[in-house]
């Protein structure tokens, strides 16, 4: 199974406490690490990075063996037993001691990374499949439909529906008229088998956001005969030539994507500034972070990049920005390289909402993460 967000849901329940989940992001691009040794390389940086980083880290006898499992497990699942096969990112997560090992090979590249927390690190996937939301666009021309699922920038599927519809030369008269309706009656019956397999796909829950191209004629004739539950999806009707490709339907999703997210970035960055006003949200890295410790928050904004090294507390899991000292039970916190990401992890472990923004907004002026609460 690749990612999706029942895959996210199901690695955000983990927590291995005491022990550790090794968390590895390798990007395996094969246009920037064309042979399999350029990204065993990298993987071999990253591991004994993360080794000597965990040294300086006071662990039980059983952690520690357990997070060295891990790191053999990786190395040699990477060296083993992965398949590239145009994946251009891989995901791994490992924890020995709970006989949990999980690898999602990912259509996108990712930025190198190795973490070693109680709880898998997931903020790269999260981002991603926010960015990338599932679609279907079709392309209705005459007497052919062509139904694409595109996903993170990919065509997933490709179907094709067909009708044969008449042809003549205009005669004139009545026989005309009547030959014009018959080939109507034909167009017709082609553009409800595209609207009943768009209704097909939307009880399979593999709609999406729906985008039709075509013809005008058709487009607006399709449009009419969508159901109810497929219209609700749907969010472009634009002009394509016949004969258009993949890649000109893949730059059209591109282009929705990109003004989706920056919509979405918006009204989420409203939400959260009204929520402040009102007293039911907060602003800044530590406030946030303090509101999550206490189970408070039930949507977590946060810009997208934004990572700054922190402190979490082993005995409560509360995090922190500056203090090495917990607030809460007074031991002393351990160092995290990406606190705003473990934040991510436990907002969505806790069941909240994560909401990456896009960079340039009213939020990253004021701080770059806040929450909306729920008491």
């Amino acid at each position: 199974m690749g990612l999706s967000e029942e895959v996210l849901r199901s690695l955000a329940s983990l927590d291995a406490g005491p022990h550790l989940v090794t968390s590895v992001y390798l990007n395996v691009d094969g246009d920037r690490r064309p042979r399999r040794s350029d990204y065993l390389d990298a993987l071999d940086i990253l591991l004994k990075g993360l080794r000597a980083r965990m040294a300086e880290r006071a662990l039980a006898r059983e952690v520690k063996e357990s997070f060295l499992g891990d790191l053999e497990r990786v190395r040699g699942f990477a060296d083993k037993e992965f398949q590239r096969s145009g994946s251009r990112g891989l995901a791994i997560f490992a924890c020995s001691a709970r006989e949990f090992f999980k690898s999602l090979a990912l259509p996108l590249p990712v930025q190198d990374r190795a973490v070693a927390e109680r709880r898998p690190y997931l903020a790269p996937l999260e981002s991603m499949l926010a960015r990338h939301q599932p679609y279907v666009a079709t392309l209705v021309e005459r007497g052919k439909g062509r139904v694409f699922r595109v996903r993170f920038g990919q065509v997933v599927s490709e179907e094709t529906l067909r009708e044969e519809i008449p042809t003549r030369h205009d005669q004139g008269g009545w026989a005309q008229k009547r030959f014009q309706r018959h080939v109507d009656e034909h167009a017709l019956r082609h553009l409800r088998k595209v609207a009943e397999r768009l209704l097909e796909l939307e009880k399979e829950g593999a709609l999406g956001r729906l985008i039709i191209t075509g013809p005008e004629e058709a487009r607006a004739e399709l449009a009419r005969l969508l159901h109810p539950w497929v219209a609700s999806k749907l969010v472009a009707s634009l002009p394509l030539p016949a004969g258009a490709d993949r890649a000109d339907i893949l730059a059209l999703v591109a282009r929705d994507e990109t003004a989706y997210m920056e919509q979405r970035g918006r009204e989420s960055e409203g939400r959260l500034l009204a929520a402040v006003e009102q007293g039911r949200g907060v602003l800044g890295l530590e406030r946030t972070l303090d509101a999550l410790a206490e189970g408070r928050v039930e949507e977590l904004v946060v810009v997208e990049g934004y990572e700054v090294p922190g402190f979490r507390c082993p005995r409560c899991q509360a995090l922190s920005a500056y203090g090495r000292t917990c607030s809460l039970c007074g031991v002393a916190m351990e160092e995290v390289e990406d606190v705003v990401g473990s934040a991510v992890d436990q907002a969505l472990f806790r069941g909240a909402r994560v909401e990456p923004v896009p960079p340039g907004g009213d939020l990253e002026e004021q701080g770059s993460v806040g929450a909306l609460l729920r008491f």
